[in-house]
């Protein structure tokens, strides 16, 4: 974790994940939490480094142009940001990330590590991926939870439970691990 300015929270904060890559159709997820971070009062809180966790050349840094004759890399990375919303009992915790290409139970654990240092005490993770609908059908929504009492309100929502088997992304993983830690957390 670099940075961490681990006394930016004042109450107890949520977190809201988007991850980009494979869940990430049309970008709604790393779109949705970048809106959040835009338009919300936040602070640039901690990130991960990178290094040990993507493969460059599948998840390739980008250059801008800053000056005359100059450019900037910018390199792939989890960022951490907190939003404090006066009018609400919990904070914000903002996290966005491509999908890590390496060693996802490590990024996991940082990722975890990070949250308890913050003091989450929930974490919702979104995503989207393409669905053949027509522009007039029905979207259908699924998620998963490892908590009861989120798992009773994503139903209320209708939210259904998908029961896919097979190749997985990384917040399947990172909700596994989660679990394991007792933080309460979803994906939708």
């Amino acid at each position: 974790l670099i940075g961490g300015r681990l006394d930016y929270f004042d109450g107890q904060p949520v977190a809201v994940l988007g991850f980009g890559g494979w869940i990430d159709a049309g970008f709604a997820a790393t779109g949705a939490v970048r809106y959040l971070v835009d338009h919300l009062p936040v602070s640039h809180v901690a990130e991960l480094d990178p290094e040990p966790f993507y493969s460059f050349t599948d998840t390739r840094p980008l250059v801008s142009i800053v000056g005359p004759g100059q450019r900037a890399v910018h390199w792939p990375r989890g960022e951490f940001h907190g939003a404090s919303i006066e009018e609400h009992t919990n904070d914000l915790l903002l996290f966005v990330a491509p999908e890590p290409n390496l060693k996802w139970q490590s990024f996991a654990s940082h990722m975890l590590d990070g949250m308890q240092h913050f003091g989450v005490q929930s974490m919702t993770c979104i995503g989207s991926i393409f669905g053949a609908v027509s522009h007039k059908g029905q979207v259908r929504m699924t998620g998963w939870s490892n908590d009861e009492r989120l798992t009773e309100q994503l139903a209320s929502r209708n939210v259904t439970f998908t029961n896919y088997e097979g190749p997985t992304g990384f917040v399947t993983v990172l909700l596994s691990e989660a679990q394991k830690r007792g933080l309460p957390s979803l994906a939708v």
